[in-house]
C-alpha cells in the first residue's frame, strides 16, 4: 500500500472522530436543557402557589395594618389632646368621637360624667345623639352602679359589655331616649374614684361586642384617662388662677385705692387748708436735695476757679410777715382775718416764679423758697412782693375792703462763696427771720437782707449776726440790703 493511501485513511479516520464526538456534546445539551426545563416548570409551579398564599397573608396582613394605623391615629391625636392647653368639654368630645371611629361597631356614644353635689351623672358629651341629651338626661348614682352590674359581661378591668338596660326607665327626665340593644363601657376611675364612663352604643346586635378589641380598648382607656386627668387638672389651676387673678385685681384696685387715699393724705398733710399753699411740714420733702443740688454747683465752680459766680445756684428764702394782722382780727372777725391770709396767698403765688415755693409758715407768716436763682435778684424779688401788698386792696366780709403791708426779711444759700458749708439751710432760715425783726422794729412795710463779704468770717458767725449784728456793719464783716433809705435808720443802729 502506497503511502498516499495511508495518509488518506488517516484522514478520514480522523474526521470521523470529531463527528461522533461533536453529536455526543449536542446529545448531552439536549438532556441538560431538558433537565433545566422540568427544574424551572416545577419552580414556577412552586413560586406561583407560594405567592397566592403570600398574597392572602399580605391582604390580611394589610387590613390590619391599616386598622392599627388608624388606632395609632387615633391615639396620636389623643397625645396631641393631652398635650394641648383645651377645656376638659372639649376633651371629653373628642374622645369620644375617636372612640367611635377607632371602634365601628359602635353606631352611637355618649360620655357619662358625675356630679357630686347632684350625685347624678350627666351626659357630658354625646356622639350620634341630639345635644338635648345633654340637657334633659341625668342618671342618679344608683341606676348607674345598676348599670355596671346588672346584665353585664366583664371583659377586662373597666371594660363592660352592657346588653338589654333600659335608658328610659333609668333616666329622670321623662322623655323618651333611644335604647341600645348592647354597650361598650368603659369605666374611667381617678383617684379611685368611679367619676366618668364612656358608653358606645349599638342598635343593631346584642352581640356586637366582645373580646376582639379588648387590647385596644384597653390602650384607648389608659389614653383617655391621662387626657382627662390633665385637662382637670389644667381646668383646676385655670380656675386657681382666675381665682389668683381676681384676688390679686382685687388687692391691686385696694392697694391703688390705699395708695391714692395715702397721697391725698400725705397731700393733706403738707397743704395749709386755708389758703391752700404748702405748709411748714413741706419744706422737709425737697430742700435737703436741693441744698445738695446747689453746693454741686458751687463745688464745680471752685474747682474750675473762676471769678464770676456760678449762675442759677442759690437759694433764697424770704420770710414775710403781714404787719398789723392782729389788728384785722381784733377789728374786723377772723373771718375776715381768714380772707386776708388766702389773699395773701394769692399775691404772693402771682409775684413769684412757678419754680418758687410758697409756705405758710405759721399765722400771718409766709415762707418763700426761691430755687436756682441768684441772690443778686433776691432784693428786686423782694421789693415786687412787698409793693404788690402794699398797692393790693383786700376784699374781707360784708363787702368791706382795707389795705396791709408787709415786713420782709431774706437770706441766701449758701451764705459764704468762699466756705458754702459754713451754715447749713435751718440757720439760713434763722437769719431771714432776724431780718424780718429788724425789718419789723424799723418800722415795718419794708424788707431786709443780711449778706456775706470778702471779710466775712466762720466762726461764731450766726451768734455775731444775732448779737453784735452792728458792729459786723460797721467793721464791713457783714454787708445789709434794705429798702429803707438809710441803712443806719434801721431798729439795730438805734
Amino acid at each position: 500500500m502506497k503511502n498516499t493511501d495511508i495518509q488518506t485513511i488517516r484522514k478520514e479516520d480522523s474526521t470521523q472522530h470529531a463527528y461522533q464526538t461533536k453529536i455526543k456534546l449536542l446529545q448531552d445539551n439536549l438532556q441538560i436543557e431538558k433537565e433545566m426545563r422540568e427544574n424551572l416548570e416545577y419552580a414556577i409551579d412552586e413560586i406561583t402557589e407560594h405567592l397566592f398564599t403570600s398574597l392572602e397573608e399580605l391582604t390580611t396582613h394589610a387590613d390590619q395594618l391599616r386598622k392599627r394605623n388608624l388606632e395609632l391615629e387615633i391615639q396620636d391625636k389623643i397625645v396631641k389632646i393631652i398635650n394641648q392647653k383645651i377645656s376638659l368639654k372639649s376633651v371629653l368630645k373628642t374622645l369620644l368621637h375617636q372612640a367611635v371611629s377607632l371602634f365601628p361597631n359602635g353606631d352611637k356614644g355618649a360620655f357619662l360624667q358625675y356630679d357630686l353635689l347632684s350625685n347624678q351623672f350627666r351626659f357630658a358629651a354625646v356622639e350620634g345623639y341630639k345635644d338635648t341629651l345633654m340637657e334633659k338626661g341625668n342618671l342618679s348614682y344608683e341606676d348607674v352602679m345598676a348599670l355596671t352590674t346588672q346584665n353585664v359581661k366583664k371583659l377586662d378591668e373597666g371594660v363592660l359589655v352592657i346588653q338589654n338596660f333600659d335608658f328610659n326607665a333609668a333616666l329622670l327626665e321623662s322623655a323618651s331616649k333611644p335604647n341600645p340593644k348592647s354597650m361598650h363601657s368603659i369605666a374611667l376611675s381617678f383617684d379611685k374614684k368611679l367619676e366618668e364612663f364612656l358608653i358606645m352604643d349599638s342598635d343593631k346586635d346584642f352581640q356586637n361586642f366582645d373580646k376582639s378589641e379588648i387590647q385596644n380598648l384597653l390602650r384607648f382607656r389608659e389614653h383617655a384617662i391621662s387626657a382627662i386627668s390633665k385637662a382637670k387638672i389644667l381646668e383646676l389651676l385655670q380656675a386657681e388662677k382666675e381665682k389668683t387673678e381676681k384676688a390679686l385685681k382685687i388687692a391691686q384696685e385696694s392697694n391703688e385705692e390705699l395708695e391714692s387715699a395715702r397721697k391725698k393724705m400725705e397731700e393733706m398733710s403738707l397743704t395749709d387748708t386755708l389758703t391752700k399753699l404748702r405748709n411748714r411740714r413741706y419744706l422737709a420733702t425737697f430742700i435737703d436735695r436741693e441744698t445738695s443740688h446747689s453746693l454741686r454747683k458751687y463745688d464745680e465752680w471752685l474747682k474750675k476757679n473762676r471769678s464770676n459766680k456760678p449762675r442759677n445756684a442759690d437759694i433764697v428764702f424770704f420770710m414775710l410777715d403781714i404787719d398789723y394782722f392782729k389788728w384785722v382780727n381784733d377789728t374786723f372777725g377772723h373771718d375776715s382775718g381768714d380772707r386776708v391770709l388766702e389773699q395773701m396767698g394769692q399775691l404772693l403765688k402771682k409775684n413769684c416764679r412757678d419754680s418758687d415755693i410758697v409756705i405758710r409758715w405759721g399765722g400771718e407768716e409766709f415762707l418763700i423758697v426761691s430755687l436756682n436763682t441768684n441772690q443778686c435778684q433776691s432784693q428786686m424779688l423782694a421789693e415786687r412782693i412787698r409793693k404788690a401788698i402794699e398797692t393790693h386792696t383786700f376784699k374781707i366780709e360784708n363787702d368791706q375792703t382795707i389795705n396791709r403791708t408787709c415786713s420782709i426779711g431774706f437770706a441766701c444759700y449758701p451764705f459764704m462763696t468762699k466756705d458754702i458749708r459754713a451754715l447749713d439751710y435751718e440757720q439760713i432760715i434763722s437769719i431771714a427771720d432776724k431780718c424780718l425783726y429788724i425789718s419789723k422794729m424799723s418800722g415795718r412795710n419794708a424788707s431786709v437782707s443780711i449778706q456775706s463779704n470778702e471779710s466775712t468770717v466762720k466762726k461764731d458767725l450766726l451768734k455775731k449776726i444775732n448779737s453784735n449784728l452792728d458792729t459786723m456793719f460797721d467793721n464791713k464783716e457783714i454787708k445789709i440790703f434794705t429798702s429803707v433809705p438809710e441803712v443806719k435808720n434801721l431798729s439795730i443802729f438805734k
